[in-house]
This record gives structure tokens, sequence and C-alpha cells, in this order.
């Protein structure tokens, strides 16, 4: 009997210990916002995005416990300290560190700023709130000046911003955690916008030759950033994406006349043995290795890539897909990278293309399926993107030469119906103009792996796909041609 009741108590203490534990990972965030019509929302979220994969996201959902007050409440588990994005109704959306086993408390004003009620790191968020969108803004507004001037505004609002921050520490230390998160997330924007800086200058003044801007004094003059290895820096999208981009200098750098393969492949492997000793950055760099070659075959289009070198990438992928989970099994990024594969294959040449019925300019329902018979080139647009407005005249003369075989299909996303009416209203009475938003937008961009515009896709008479490499005012009068030819 007395054994009996010591192992009930032990059972009954590792249960009491292991319920304290989880409890003390647990985070809740509340968020005040003003009772005015202006903040009258539906919905508030927030979420983790993996460095590696931004699609790959942990999201909650707030919840408004008493419907006469506008105050949201959320609790979400944490092992560390991890950067999370609030979005208030799609409306108002800012960066926060969060901690394991903290109670921060948040209340917006009528203009948007925040005052941090609670919370370990209270005054650190309250200084850095809202930096970043803010920092960006500014920095497009430096595209007018001359390069020397531009650099000397960016040193300036980088110096501003590390001031601001460290007045608010004048009479306490800031946690060391979030003051080198800050610095460092300070200091990339800093180096991005250095540059970002040429190619905005040359848009404004009329410049493709990016040789006559990024000069040898000005790539001298951009700050140098050496990644951190220790293994518990909270590692983000914008320090992976620099780690990847400076890691490997002259021993990797890609030109148009070598294999986009043999590039990636480079990086991959290059990548794994300078952070073999740094375990954690070195599977955030595996992953986002395998994303490059992801997007690779997702734009090979746009990159003006052939279908041996598609086929090649998708070798390629597969072959990290097998490495990779040998090293990280059942791991959400080796799942999510399982899906992404799938979906690669949904979309390689030969496969039929996912069908969807969709209303045109004149409220008629159009469904791919009626076009058997016909190749059909789908056009995936938006009214606000200028490269999709600059392939409009190329598109026509497409049309004039080969409209007996071909049906020109264009499938308006991510934009206004009122706007896209107005744009389409004076073209011809045989294009197919297509509009389509929400639930069913998602799903094409899915089914089409759409995440860039404009996205061009070649199906055959069948309904399979033919090639994503195809742009009117490239490659379309060939490809078109090479492929009626071929049927005869």
């Amino acid at each position: 009997m007395k054994y009996q009741i010591r192992f009930i108590l032990f059972f009954l203490f590792v249960g009491i210990n292991m319920t304290a534990f989880a409890q003390q990972n647990e985070t809740t965030i509340k968020i005040l916002l003003p009772q005015t019509e202006k903040w009258n929302i539906k919905k508030v979220s927030i979420s983790y995005s993996n460095p590696a994969f931004t699609d790959l996201r942990n999201t909650a959902i707030f919840e408004q416990k008493d419907s006469t007050t506008n105050n949201w409440t959320t609790t979400i588990s944490l092992s560390t300290a991890q950067e999370w994005k609030v979005n208030i109704g799609n409306k108002w959306t800012f960066n926060l560190l969060l901690f394991p086993n903290d109670q921060l408390e948040i209340k917006l004003d009528e203009k948007g700023a925040a005052k941090f009620l609670k919370g370990k790191t209270a005054k650190e968020n309250e200084s850095t709130y809202d930096w970043l969108p803010n920092f960006y803004n500014a920095v497009q507004g430096f595209a007018t000046s001359e390069p020397k001037e531009a650099t000397k505004k960016i040193d300036s609002l980088t110096n501003a911003y590390i001031s601001t921050y460290e007045k608010a520490f004048t009479d306490s230390k800031p946690n060391p955690t979030f003051d080198t998160y800050f610095r460092t997330e300070l200091k990339l924007a800093q180096i991005l916008a250095y540059n970002q800086y040429p190619y905005l200058y040359g848009r404004q003044i009329g410049e493709r030759d990016m040789s006559k801007i990024l000069t040898d004094e000005y790539k001298q003059s951009i700050p140098t950033f050496k990644a951190d290895s220790n293994t518990d820096y909270i590692y983000t999208s914008s320090y992976l994406m620099h780690v990847y981009n400076n890691s490997l200098g002259e021993n990797c750098v890609y030109k148009e006349e070598q294999s986009r393969t043999v590039f990636l492949k480079c990086q991959y492997e290059g990548l794994q043995k300078i952070y073999e000793e740094n375990k954690t950055l070195k599977k955030l760099l595996a992953f986002s290795s395998t994303n490059r070659v992801f997007q690779s075959i997702k734009m090979a289009g746009v990159m003006n890539l052939d279908a041996e070198e598609e086929k090649k990438l998708s070798v390629f992928l597969d072959e990290m897909y097998e490495d990779l989970n040998k090293k990280y099994p059942n791991t959400e990024e080796i799942i999510f990278l399982k899906k992404q594969i799938e979906l690669t294959r949904k979309m390689s040449s030969g496969s039929p293309a996912a069908s969807f019925s969709l209303k045109d300019k004149d409220g008629k329902t159009v469904s791919l399926a009626d076009l058997k018979g016909k190749l059909v080139l789908i056009d995936f647009w938006a009214t606000w993107c200028q490269p999709c407005l600059a392939e409009i005249p190329h598109a026509l003369k497409l049309e004039e030469e080969f409209g007996d075989d071909v049906a020109f299909v264009y499938v308006c996303m991510s934009s206004k119906e009122d706007k896209w009416k107005e744009m389409v209203a004076e073209k011809p009475a045989q294009q197919i103009q297509l509009f389509v938003e929400g639930e069913a937008q998602k799903q094409i961009q899915e089914d089409y792996q759409v995440s860039f515009y404009p996205t061009y896709i070649l199906l055959d008479r069948e309904g399979k796909i033919i090639t994503k490499n195809i742009r009117p005012s490239s490659n379309g009068q060939e490809v078109l041609k090479k492929t009626i030819e071929s049927e005869k």
C-alpha cells in the first residue's frame, strides 16, 4: 500500500510539473482598440512565418470575449523568443518579438500609435513599434536623390532609429536578446536599402544599365554584416536571406551561360559546409535552398529556363528531399516541402491543368473545359501590374497571328472588379477576359502556382500543360509556331 501511494504521488508530481512547464511557455497577448467606426473590425490574428518558408505559418486568432468592448485576446505556446506579425482587420499590421511565459497588453489609439501596458519587453517593443514599414517608406523617398546624397540619408535614417531606441533606455538596460535582435534587423534593413536604391534610382532616371549606378565606389560604401554563428539567435527571414546571399562570396556566382541547377547545387553544398557546426542555421539554410529550387521551377518562364533545365531542377529537388527527409524526418519543414514538390509535379509538362469556371466581362460563365480542341494560352495578370500591361500589345499581335488555333484567356487576379471592368470594357468581344477573387482565387493560385504577375501557361488541345516558359514579348511567337507545326 505504501509503495502504491508513493507511485501515485510520483505521477501526480510529474503531471503537475509537466502542466506547469506547459503553462510557462504560454504567452498571452491582449490588444485594446478604439471603440470607433474606423476600428470596427471583424478579425485580429497573429502569425509566425518559418524563415526558410515564409508561406509556412503558424497562426493564432484573437477572441473578442466581450462584444461591448473592442478588446481582443489570444494565447500561443512558445519554446523560445520569436518574431510574430499582428494583423488587425487586414488594415493594420506590426511585428512583435514574443517571449515564452509572458503577458502583453497593447493599447492602440485612433491613429494606430501603440502603448504597451504590460509585457517583459514592453518598453523594447514600444520603442521599435512599426519601425520597419516606416523605414522602407522613407527609403522609397530617397529614389530621386543622387547616390552620395541617398547613402547619407539612409545612414542618417538608420542612426535616427538607433538614437530613438537608445533614448528609451537611458535609465535601464534593454533585454539583451531583444537588443541584439533589433540592432541586427536594423543593420540588415540598412544594407537592403543600399542594395535596393540603385534600382529605385535607375527607374526614376530611366537607366537600366545598373553598372552605371552600382559603381565600385558605391559597392564599397555598402555596410557589411557578419552572420552570427550563435545557435540561440532569433533567425528571421531577412537574416536568412542575407546569410544565403553573402556567405559564399566569389565561390558561387551565377552566370547567364551557367546551368541554374549547377549554381543552386553549389549554394546548397557550400552553405552546408560553412555552417556545419551551427545545427539550427544549417537546417534553415538547407530548407531555404530547397525553396530557391522550387521558386526557380515556378518561375521557369520568367527566367527563360528551357524544359531540360526545368527537368534538372526537378530531379535536384527530389534528391534534396530524400537527403533532408533522412536528416529531419517528420518536421514541419519536410512535410511542407513534400507538399510543394507534389504541387510542382501537378504543373509539369504533360500534366492535366486544373479546371476552373469564371465569369467573363458580360457575366457569362466560361469553363476551361469549354476550350478543349484549341491550344489555350492563359495569362494570369493584375490591373496594377505594369509588366502585365506592357505584355498586352505583344499578346494582341499573337492573337492576330494564331487566333484560329489558340484561345487567349486573360484571368485578372488580386484586383478590384470595378477597375478590371473599366480596363476591359473596350476589348474585342471575342477576347476571353475573366475575373477571379476570394476563395476561387486562392484555389487557382495554388493549382497553377501563381506567385507573381504576369504568369503565362500554355495548354494543349486536351487541356494538358505544354509549358510555363512562354511570354508574348519574347518567345511567344516561336513557341506557338513550333507547337502548331509539331501537330502536323
